[in-house]
């Protein structure tokens, strides 16, 4: 039986990764939804965190990170919220794109990758409080 609701809050180490995947994983599966959605689900939540930890807590000591994720009836949203700096990332252009398959830049790849997998990406920030990355999947029942 699927579980309603998704929170997990770890600390912001590269370490937590693989049990972010895991766990993030297992909890789409259990909805019972296409092998697809999982998988860019699962891959759109690996490059959001991987984006807190390059860009909210660079400068910083280890910061916290809270994931929570809920499904409705034709959608799933998981958000990644941090307590990190703040930044506003700007969109990606297809000429980003062009350099960053040209091994120019990695800049901007992680956000290219989860607008290609999930169906919106929106960021949120709150200065001095928190910043949010929320992702948005479309799901129908059924493999």
């Amino acid at each position: 039986m699927p579980v309603s609701e998704f929170f997990l809050e770890v600390s912001s180490t590269s370490e937590n990764l693989a049990m972010i995947r895991s766990k993030i994983r297992a909890y789409t599966k259990s909805f019972k939804v296409p092998l697809a959605v999982i998988d860019e689900v699962e891959l759109s939540v690996d490059e959001a965190v991987t984006n807190v930890l390059e860009h909210a807590y660079s400068d910083q000591a280890k910061g916290l990170i809270q994931i929570r994720a809920w499904k409705k009836s034709d959608s799933l949203t998981v958000t990644i919220r941090d307590f990190g700096a703040g930044y506003k990332p700007r969109p990606v252009s297809c000429r980003d794109i062009r350099r960053i398959l040209e091994g120019y830049t990695r800049k901007g790849m992680g956000r290219f990758i989860m607008k290609e997998c999930m169906d919106s990406v929106r960021y949120k920030s709150i200065p001095r409080k928190y910043n949010e990355t929320i992702l948005v999947k479309k799901i129908k029942r059924g493999r």
